[in-house]
């Protein structure tokens, strides 16, 4: 008995762990989502990774951005930008792969009052803000430019 109970155990945690383990499903953005999350987003780039830390610093690991085109900033940037990133999908994070060119939205962490070490004060926003970002660039964003 007490085996079959614990077999029967063993058998529902594989079963569900794999639903567990993709806790971050985004809904796909709906225009007002995506403007809402192009408006959250301090910085709006299409850039492409040069240049990924190894392991982690302070919430994630730093990559460092070749800037291909702005869409949206509040400060002058000088061709790069260096910003933290969780990769993990469970937490919601992004997976950057080389030599991709991505459109991310990035929160200034400083002027969302976070105290910044290292002059590193960009992080990219969580992927289902990312999604509604995206969205925007696509539908959006040449609309307004030609306003």
């Amino acid at each position: 008995m007490i085996k079959r109970t614990l077999f029967s155990l063993i058998i529902l945690c594989v079963g569900v762990a794999p639903i567990v383990a993709n806790a971050c499903q985004c809904v796909m953005p709906d225009e007002a989502g995506a403007i809402e999350n192009y408006e959250a987003a301090d910085i709006v780039l299409r850039v492409k990774p040069t240049e990924f830390s190894k392991g982690w610093n302070a919430s994630g690991p730093l990559v460092t951005f070749a800037i291909l085109e702005t869409y949206k900033t509040n400060q002058d940037l000088d061709g790069t930008i260096t910003a933290k990133n969780n990769p993990l999908p469970a937490a919601c994070g992004n997976e950057i792969l080389p030599n991709k060119e991505y459109v991310f939205g990035f929160w200034d962490l400083q002027r969302a009052g976070f105290e910044v070490k290292n002059t590193i004060g960009y992080r990219l926003m969580h992927s289902c803000a990312l999604h509604g970002v995206q969205h925007y660039i696509k539908n959006n964003y040449k609309n307004m430019k030609d306003k």
